[in-house]
This record gives structure tokens, sequence and C-alpha cells, in this order.
């Protein structure tokens, strides 16, 4: 299924966050999604693998040659639940691999640790799983924006950024920079963004503003990924945010500043 057609009732939370985001105008990378029913049929042995498969290979028609895989089960990137590192992801998938990938990411569904994660916060644990098949990005800036403050839920931009990838970021690794921006009703504060070199800070007021935009159009706090390449700001994957008054992945320095 084209990731701009996507149902939300059948390709799980960040799928349909996404495509949501994508019908709205939003720079969502191109892909499609191998539905819930799709996995639920082939576990079931009604629908081959041969079958799912071919499906897969249907969507593959693009002249893209490397693959994100990531998994979108029911309730992941849901106001109740993020399960953030939770299911499989496979980056940088060459063409020729993508069905056995989706197989892979489609497999964490039955993770112990994710059914447990279920378990403690009350939410369906999953039997299936959607899984979301883009193209991938080779950015040389990416990162990660709240916004609001993950921890205390004050009216504060949270903004990381690394180099590259952002896949080392938003699994626990240490940002290049990482700023605490106050919000303003027209905007942000964004005098603490004098440290770095003027391009990237143009890239990270960009990816502030576009944060808040997510936020206006999904409505409450997000947390959001995103990416920028040689063809400019994308949005990687959007959630609300499900850390207020707990801990976060995020290193917030003690100054606000760069940690």
């Amino acid at each position: 299924m084209p990731l701009a057609t996507a149902d939300s009732r059948d390709v799980g939370g960040k799928a349909a966050n996404l495509a949501r985001l994508l019908r709205l105008g939003f720079p969502v990378p191109p892909g499609w999604v191998v539905t819930l029913r799709a996995d639920q049929l082939r576990r079931s042995g009604e629908l081959s693998e041969k079958a799912v498969e071919a499906l897969v290979r249907e969507g593959m028609r693009t002249n893209c040659r490397t693959f994100a895989v990531r998994s979108s089960a029911v309730a992941e990137d849901s106001a109740l639940a993020s399960f953030a590192g939770q299911f499989g992801t496979d980056l940088n998938v060459p063409y020729d691999e993508v069905p056995a990938a989706v197989w892979r990411v489609a497999a964490s569904a039955d993770r112990s640790s994710a059914h447990a994660y279920a378990r403690r916060l009350g939410v369906p644990i999953p039997r299936a799983m959607a899984v979301l098949v883009q193209e991938q990005l080779e950015p040389f800036l990416s990162g990660v924006c709240f916004t609001c403050h993950p921890v205390t839920g004050a009216s504060e931009l949270v903004l990381e950024y690394t180099h590259g990838t952002g896949d080392t970021l938003v699994s626990g690794g240490m940002p290049a920079g990482s700023y605490v921006l106050p919000r303003r009703p027209d905007g942000f504060d964004d005098e603490r963004l004098t440290d770095v070199d003027e391009r990237t800070g143009a890239w990270l007021r960009a990816a502030a503003r576009l944060a808040m935009s997510v936020e206006t159009q999904l409505g409450g706090p997000q947390d959001v990924e995103w990416a920028v390449d040689d063809r400019g700001l994308w949005v990687v994957q959007a959630r609300p945010v499900t850390t207020v008054g707990k801990s976060s992945r995020t290193r917030v320095s003690k100054r606000g500043g760069t940690s």
C-alpha cells in the first residue's frame, strides 16, 4: 500500500502518522507499507511468503536502490506508548534484500521485551506487524526535536542534532549539539544557536519550525525526527511526547545550551 494512501486501521501508528503528514504536504520520504493484515495472513498460512514478497516487489517500482525498513505496530508512536527501541529497524537495505528485511522487522512483533513493555503500559500486545519501507535518505545533518520539554513538560523546544544519519542519536548516542529553546507566541528564542556555523544554524532553525508545524497539525506536543540531505529537510518520524515526568532519551544540559 503506498504510504500516501495508507489507512491508519491497517498500517500501525508510525506509518499512519507519516501518511497523514504526507497528505498534509509535509516533506516525508516516499515509501509504502506492508499492512498488518498481510502479516496476519502470512502468519496464519493463508498467504504464502512468496505472495507477500510479490506485494513487496510491487511497491518497489522505484529508482531508489537502498531502503529503510521500519516497524509500524498498532500502538507504536501513539499517545499511550511510543514503543521506542522495542521493534526492529533495518537501514541501508539493498533492493534485493528488502523482502528478507521485511520479515525480520515483522518478526520483531514477537519479542518478549516488547510484550513486557505493552503489559506494563496496559496497551495491546502486538501479534502481527505492519512494516514501513521508505527510500533511504543520505543526510548530512539529522536529529530530533521535542516541542515541549520531555521531562518537565515546560513550554520549550528540545533540539538535538548530529552529523550524518540520526540512528545512533535516537538510540541514545551523544549528539553533536543539544539545545533548550524557550517558546514564544511567535515562535521560539534561538539566541542559543550561536555556537554553530551559519549553515547548520539555519537548518536547526528550520527543523525547529518544522516540528512546531507538525505539532499544530497533529495536535499536542510531538517528538519529531528530522533529516537534511541535498534536497532539503525531511520528517522521518513523528509521535506524541509520552515521556513527560519520566526519564528521557534526551540529554538536556544544565545551562540549556550544548551538552
